[in-house]
């Protein structure tokens, strides 16, 4: 896991899901010491990190930013299903490289890799969001890592490159990444429900469910 995450990916007809959860981003929020953290900064990759350039462009907050091998130029129905979501790029006729742009003037660092679609990064699209960069008159703010001999994941080398730049543009002490000090919990440490907390009988199952529970609820009117 630390190699290499997420702990699993689960693949369905082109749609990928990776272990994480809207809960997981709306916990972060509640809890002051972790919103602190993601205000200065976000860091998550690949599809997640679709999410922080999203973020990035909207709040203002969000001081620094690395999303990680995942702008490259694709927009709905292009890349992975995961990252599309509603189409909100392809309504409005704009791309990953063009909303990574937008997160100007504040610092960005985007890390690129050979084994992955984001492998052209350095002479298609980084070109493009560091003339955006100096339009703002704020080019040294936004920066590129390429590691060609590496492929699709989070591992140390795109961490220690991330640690780096958030050091140096929140003014921190950089330290070294101590393995011994991160605990991996068991998948069962991590379950919301199990045979001891089974899910309420209650609880609306199945996407059609959930649907239909939002639609049934009160529009305000206007």
């Amino acid at each position: 896991m630390i190699e290499n995450l997420p702990l699993k990916s689960l693949s369905f007809k082109g749609l990928t899901i990776e272990g994480y959860s809207r809960a997981a981003v709306q916990s972060y929020w509640r809890i002051p010491e972790l919103k602190l953290g993601f205000e200065l900064g976000g860091s998550p990759w690949s599809f997640m990190g679709t999410q922080t350039f999203f973020v990035a462009m909207l709040d203002e907050r969000v001081k620094v930013s690395a999303p990680v091998v995942i702008v490259y130029p694709w927009t709905e129905p292009d890349g992975c299903l995961c990252e599309g979501g509603m189409p909100i790029m392809k309504s409005t006729h704009t791309n990953a490289i063009e909303l990574a742009a937008a997160v100007a003037p504040r610092a960005q660092l985007l890390i690129s890799v050979g084994g992955d679609v984001t492998r052209d990064f350095p002479t298609v699209g980084f070109p493009f969001i560091e003339h955006v960069y100096s339009l703002t008159g704020h080019s040294g703010q936004v920066a590129n890592v390429h590691l060609a001999d590496e492929n699709h994941d989070f591992g140390p080398s795109k961490r220690n490159a991330v640690y780096a730049f958030f050091a140096k543009h929140l003014e921190m002490t950089l330290q070294r990444e101590d393995l011994t000090q991160i605990v991996i919990e068991p998948p069962e440490q991590m379950e919301v429900f199990n045979q001891q907390n089974p899910l309420p009988e209650h609880a609306v199952r199945g996407a059609a469910e959930v649907a239909k529970a939002f639609e049934s609820l009160p529009r305000p009117t206007r």
